[in-house]
């Protein structure tokens, strides 16, 4: 029993366990309850079966490979998920991330935590809050001051901090969420903007001052999900995607919403879903067609939950909704799993028959990927998977992709043809508690050396930090952490949608080439071409004289073509870089494995 885990409502104490698969249906919301959206926590108590389907199994292996360079102790209960980003400027990537309070009740606080890749809090940190942090946290320059900021909402309010945890003016605002911000520039101003859903039914959409974004918040009908941002429409213009739940998870028409900057609902939307949609949606361009989709997963009232997918007009994509059972807390992840060139979607869920935690990976079609799902077998309790998987090259191969997911106490890593990849899972303790949604790990190179290193955190108190001597492949880390970056987008190639261009698409290259930028010198922005004669995996990297990889403006799958981005000298972070000399460099390779290419050129940056 969670003696520690009584919440005290008007002077009631209650708590509640996951006996059976009616109640885990409900994890998120006790039906009818007045506190539907506040009722987090419960115990696992359903054990694992002999495993008897005909899906593929893993046969359960204790890590004994997998040693931790440290593990963090919070002593607090933790749903969100960590972000990997450099918080204090120092160019060294840190590790963020929120829980409830440390009191006997977990609902009478929260935390703000930012640990460097050491282990050590950062200065200013961690920072204590009067009610529970439920979100993950949001990293960037809000106001274009060349430092990172920390965004996230409690339970009370939405606050901003600079990376020594001083309160931005404006902040904090008394509003609450219990789902994750994001930040995106949607002017294109070098300030972020801040999107963030409230728990009453609005969107609301915050400069860095505190001040509404004009034509801001938006209502629904329902509770607003977290959102994911792209120029979806390929009008030169953001859009922002989520979906709504509220209270009793269905069978109530639940909907996906797609936002234009003006407020305005695009036209095509809202589509209806089966039930709630509390999971973040995905965006990317599945079919490698040049036009996005949109990813989602929702609840269904006989719990073989719904996976959808939709053009930008609304329309559903062939093939879909598929069941996914009991995948509604995890939020869909896109990468090409399979290296066929085009992207997967994979997710979690759980199996009643046998027990045990199940994931999915999908083709654009709404086919199986071949040996998927795959159960996740291991000792003790189980649940449906409530967090995002990760998808990136775990063990610097750079010949076959990585699935990281998070079950009750264990970390699971997957090949993309579902083999178990040696050494998992890796055990963490859940020290028998869990929540709506718990952890997902990370996966990036946070000290610049070129290396791996992972981040894997339980649902109460460990965040360990795992330094790896495998080489880090940027252009295979297609899903690296939750809602894929610092920035929370929730979206494949968001931040270059925008910027890369097809310039000719009736021109078919003869060979790979990187373009001389133009014009070099240059300030504020320069532009930077390149030619890729096939279909490829393409990573566009920015450098400084120093050799540190400083920003990464277009990472993912391109067709043949002439493409051309404007690079404004941000760095990943959205901060202004200084006068200097930066290098440009252009990897790709033939998605049938058959060219590579590498390339680096010189640009000088004026300020």
């Amino acid at each position: 029993m969670m003696k520690n885990f009584l919440k005290t409502i008007f002077g009631v104490a209650f708590f509640f366990h996951v006996f059976s698969q009616a109640l885990l249906a409900q994890t998120t919301f006790i039906k009818n309850s007045p506190f539907d959206s506040k009722q987090y926590f419960s115990s696992r108590s359903v054990e694992n079966l002999p495993a008897t389907a005909p899906e593929r199994h893993n046969s359960f292996v204790l890590a004994d490979t997998l040693i931790p360079a440290w593990i963090y102790h919070s002593n607090a209960p933790m749903l969100s998920s960590p972000n990997l980003a450099d918080l204090d400027g120092d160019g060294i990537k840190d590790i963020i991330f929120t829980t409830f309070g440390q009191d006997p009740n977990p609902y009478s606080g929260g935390f703000v935590f930012a640990v460097d890749k050491n282990g050590a809090d950062l200065p200013g940190w961690p920072v204590q809050l009067n009610s529970p942090v439920y979100a993950s946290a949001a990293v960037g320059d809000i106001d274009n001051d060349n430092l990172p900021d920390l965004v996230v909402g409690s339970w009370s309010a939405l606050y901003a901090w600079d990376g020594a945890g001083v309160m931005h003016s404006g902040f904090p605002i008394n509003v609450g969420t219990s789902v994750t911000p994001t930040l995106f520039d949607l002017d294109r101003d070098h300030e972020l903007e801040i999107i963030y859903p409230a728990d009453n039914q609005f969107l609301y959409i915050y400069n860095s001052d505190g001040s509404l974004y004009p034509g801001w918040p938006v209502s629904a009908p329902d509770l607003i999900g977290s959102p994911a941002i792209a120029d979806i429409d390929n009008d030169g213009a953001y859009e922002i995607v989520a979906g709504t739940y509220q209270g009793a998870v269905g069978p109530d028409p639940f909907q996906v919403y797609a936002w234009e900057l003006d407020g305005s609902v695009m036209p095509g939307f809202p589509v209806s879903v089966a039930g709630v949609v509390k999971a973040a949606p995905a965006l990317g361009d599945l079919d490698g067609d040049g036009l996005w989709e949109i990813t989602a997963v929702a609840y269904h009232v006989s719990n073989q939950d719904s996976l959808y997918v939709w053009d930008v007009q609304g329309n559903l994509k062939p093939g879909f909704p598929v069941a996914v059972a009991y995948g509604r807390l995890s939020s869909p992840a896109l990468g090409d799993i399979d290296r066929d060139g085009d992207l997967e979607i994979v997710l979690g869920g759980w199996s009643v028959s046998p027990v045990t935690e199940v994931l999915f990976a999908f083709h654009h079609d709404g086919s199986s990927v071949a040996n998927w799902p795959v159960l996740l077998n291991h000792p003790g309790n189980s649940g449906n998977v409530n967090s995002s998987p990760i998808i990136a090259d775990i063990d610097g191969d750079a010949a076959a992709i990585e699935i990281l997911v998070r079950t009750v106490d264990h970390i699971f890593a997957l090949h993309g043809d579902g083999a178990l990849v040696p050494g998992y899972p890796y055990f963490i303790s859940d020290q028998g508690r869990s929540g709506t949604f718990s952890p997902s790990p990370v996966v990036g190179d946070a000290d610049n050396d070129g290396d791996i290193e992972l981040v894997f955190a339980a649902s109460f108190d460990q965040v360990a930090f795992f330094d790896n001597d495998a080489p880090l492949h940027p252009e295979y880390s297609f899903w690296p952490m939750y809602k894929h970056d610092a920035w929370n987008t929730a979206s494949f190639a968001a931040v270059d949608s925008l910027t890369a261009i097809r310039t000719d698409p009736g021109f078919v290259p003869g060979n790979f080439t990187l373009h001389p930028n133009y014009p070099n010198p240059f300030n504020p922005a320069t532009t930077i071409a390149f030619d890729l004669p096939v279909r490829s995996y393409v990573t566009l990297s920015i450098y400084n004289l120093l050799g540190e990889r400083v920003f990464t403006p277009l990472r993912g799958i391109r067709v043949a073509g002439r493409y051309s981005l404007r690079w404004n000298a941000i760095n990943e972070a959205g901060e202004s870089l200084t006068s200097g000399i930066y290098f440009y460099r252009l990897e790709a390779r033939a998605v049938d494995g058959t060219r590579r290419f590498t390339m680096s050129r010189r640009m000088i940056l004026l300020r």
